[in-house]
């Protein structure tokens, strides 16, 4: 069960991991969590049953970029 935004980042390793089912984790009840999964989530293809568009992988960038600058 996932809880907190920060726990996704635990799955990065999973460089096969290309489809993610997280509905019923209370995290993605959270702003923002899709887009903050598929920033840091980077391989996935498919995140709920639903396909990771161009366009999100745009807006997730933008909007996590800032944070993960040294």
């Amino acid at each position: 069960m996932l809880t907190q935004l920060e726990e996704i980042q635990k799955l990065r390793p999973l460089n096969n991991l290309v489809e993610l089912l997280m509905s019923d984790n209370p995290v993605t009840e959270l702003p923002h969590c899709r887009l903050y999964v598929i920033f840091h989530l980077q391989t996935l293809e498919i995140l709920d049953g639903k396909s990771i568009s161009f366009e999100e992988r745009q807006a997730a960038h933008s909007r996590f970029i800032q944070g993960c600058r040294i």
